[in-house]
């Protein structure tokens, strides 16, 4: 007999003459249950990323005993009816209920490799002034995909192994591999942008002028702002101020500093036009004499002067180098070049 069901089991002999015999003694069987085995339940995907873990478990049972295993392999710690899993592998779980013994079907378990953590470089000063820049860079790894971040926000369209960085902030960058895994930078990189001064209208006056004429440059005066007078590309000695008067010619820029970030105005040429030589007068003759003479005043004839005689300030003659005087009184003369400047004899 093949005993499958618990219970007292005896057996009864009878001889070709029909007389009966009972064994001496019955055999006891006892079945035991089973232990209840029901499927690996996993709280969240089976496939995940270095540093990550699942956890599969079955419901527990009073009086079961729990064994797991990877890969065939006894997990010494996995003796509940639960486990965080936490690197690849087939994972199972025997359960014991008395001298009986079950086991789960196997579920697989994929953990991902993450990227290495890349060490942001810049190619130059982290610290700067508005509108200058910084190029923050990591190393181009094929299979890499790339985000950058500053104070923690994504950057759109951010998404090169390199980011020019304009704005203040501290700046990581996350990369990612095929399998989806990722990692931040190593490092983040503060960077600093420092204000320019605001650039000013300057005010002045005509800038084309006459030999012993200037023009005065001015900005308006702000107590943050240090100042540097320029003509052409040479600085002026001692023009710090927000204004400068100009006497000679050339091209006047003033540049504004605020701490370390300079602005320069548009330069402003001045041309000043050299005045002719004062001419000296010569008389031909007395320059005291009867009434009806006359005494010749003349000076020396310059190609490209204009001339005025005055006779005690008021103009006298035509516009000639020379003058017949015959009234009593002071003359002078005045010459005027082709750029309208002008000068007065001497004596």
């Amino acid at each position: 007999l093949t005993a499958s069901s618990t219970g007292e089991y005896s057996i009864e002999v009878t001889n070709q003459q029909g007389c009966k015999a009972t064994a001496a003694s019955a055999m006891n069987v006892t079945v035991s249950p089973n232990p209840t085995v029901g499927r690996l339940i996993a709280s969240g995907p089976t496939s995940f990323c270095d540093g990550g873990n699942v956890t599969l478990s079955v419901q527990a049972q009073n009086d079961h005993i729990y064994q797991w295993r990877r890969g065939g392999y006894v997990l010494q710690e996995g003796t509940s009816s639960s486990y965080n899993a936490t690197v690849s592998g087939y994972y199972s779980l025997e359960v014991t209920l008395g001298i009986c013994s079950a086991t789960t079907s196997t579920t697989g378990v994929t953990v991902h490799p993450n990227p290495t953590a890349p060490t942001i470089g810049a190619d130059g000063p982290t610290t700067f002034c508005q509108g200058e820049s910084v190029t923050l860079s990591v190393p181009l790894t094929d299979g890499l995909t790339y985000q950058w971040r500053r104070d923690g926000e994504a950057i759109p369209n951010a998404t090169a192994h390199q980011y020019i960085a304009q704005r203040q902030g501290g700046y990581t960058v996350e990369v990612s591999n095929p399998s989806g895994c990722s990692v931040q930078s190593s490092n983040s990189i503060g960077v600093t942008v420092n204000d320019i001064p605001i650039l000013p209208s300057l005010s002045y006056g005509e800038t084309t002028f006459c030999e012993g004429g200037s023009v005065t440059f001015s900005a308006e005066s702000n107590p943050s702002y240090s100042y540097q007078w320029y003509r052409g590309s040479e600085s002026i000695e001692g023009a710090a101020f927000n204004q400068h008067t100009a006497t000679v010619s050339g091209a006047y820029a003033l540049r504004l500093a605020l701490a370390d970030c300079y602005l320069t105005t548009s330069p402003v040429d001045v041309t000043v036009h050299p005045s002719p030589a004062a001419p000296s007068i010569d008389a031909d003759g007395s320059t005291t004499f009867c009434q009806g003479g006359s005494v010749g005043l003349s000076v020396t004839p310059t190609e490209g002067l204009t001339y005025q005689w005055r006779r005690d300030g008021g103009a006298v003659g035509t516009d000639s180098h020379t003058l017949t005087a015959s009234s009593t009184g002071e003359y002078s003369i005045e010459v005027t070049n082709q750029q309208g400047c002008k000068a007065t004899a001497a004596s």
